[in-house]
């Protein structure tokens, strides 16, 4: 006979799953990354220029990617991803 013996079971099941969230943002077309930005009043690209100081940052797809969605028309689109 076994006397003051004690035995503790324990288990635990989980399953995670992580859901893609969709992410929308405005970003510079490829006119505007080589300083053409439409005229306001007859929509005709004018160049305005891109100091070459911002320019790597600009043409940088990881930090600014080319816009996948609708343009604007002001030298802006939609870029849509999902992370």
């Amino acid at each position: 006979m076994k006397k003051d013996r004690i035995f503790f079971f324990f288990n635990y099941e989980g399953l995670r799953q992580r859901a893609a969230q969709s992410f929308i943002d405005t970003v510079p077309d490829a006119n505007a990354r080589n300083g053409y930005l439409p005229d306001p009043a007859t929509g005709q690209l004018q160049f305005v220029g891109v100091s070459s100081l911002i320019a790597p940052y600009l043409n940088d797809t990881q930090l600014w990617p080319l816009p996948n969605g609708r343009l604007f028309g002001d030298g802006t689109g939609i870029y849509a991803s999902m992370r």
